[in-house]
């Protein structure tokens, strides 16, 4: 038979603000984590919801395991300080604003199943550390729990790197198009000069030949054809060379 002395840990996910529903699972369980957004809405819905369960529970029967900053766009250390006062429980993790695990609870996909290095899916892996390891735990399992730490900051890391490069190949890009356009802009409107100088017609052709040459590479040039070459430059420059 399957009671709740099968499972180590049985987590409710309950829908959000200070309903019965809500209210009442959280008295039914031996601890809850407070989810909530940074912004004042959300933070005295949580206050509400903190100041309800101890009216209910004047002996703090229900324990505050601690709460998560969800969505976030903001610097966060600040949130954070003012909450752990405001609420007195533990910060346990902040999420930032993740695309991915949006777009992937839009199609009732679980973002550690799908995704496991996005934002989202690493910060909970530090709230199951924070919150479950325990020393009941088997070796086994830490070392289950370990490896996927070590797949999610490994891809994490990753798209760091990708992101990173991507800039540099869209600043370089850049570059390129603006002092491209001032010399090709010089080279055509040099023969101009040049013949008022009685300077020899050879320089005019090669002059405009350079700058049909700029003119070409700055129409072909994107951030993905500089990726390539930056790329390519790495494996040979310092990484600082390229900054």
């Amino acid at each position: 038979m399957i009671n709740e002395n099968s499972f180590d840990y049985i987590i409710f996910d309950t829908r959000g603000g200070t309903d019965h529903t809500s209210i009442g699972t959280a008295q039914a369980a031996g601890s809850f984590i407070m989810v909530t957004e940074a912004d004042k809405p959300s933070w005295d819905m949580g206050g509400l919801f903190y100041n309800t369960i101890d009216e209910i529970e004047s002996n703090q029967i229900t324990s505050r395991a601690g709460f998560i900053i969800n969505k976030n766009v903001l610097p966060s250390e600040a949130i954070e300080v003012f909450l752990r006062k405001q609420w007195e429980a533990p910060h346990l993790t902040t999420i930032p604003l993740d695309e991915n695990a949006i777009r992937f609870f839009q199609e009732d996909k679980v973002p550690v199943a799908w995704d496991i290095g996005c934002s989202f899916s690493r910060q909970l892996l530090n709230v199951i550390r924070k919150l479950y390891v325990s020393p009941k735990w088997s070796a086994e399992n830490i070392n289950k729990l370990k490896a996927l730490e070590d797949t999610a900051n490994k891809i994490f890391t990753a798209r760091i790197q990708e992101q990173e490069s991507n800039k540099r190949a869209e600043k370089f890009t850049l570059i390129i198009r603006i002092y491209g356009t001032i010399v090709a802009t010089f080279l055509l409107a040099s023969p101009v000069f040049f013949k008022a100088t009685n300077i020899k017609t050879d320089i005019d052709q090669a002059f405009i030949i350079i700058a049909a040459i700029l003119i070409f590479l700055m129409v072909i040039s994107d951030s993905k054809i500089m990726k390539m070459y930056l790329n390519f430059f790495a494996k040979l420059l310092p990484k600082n060379k390229l900054d």
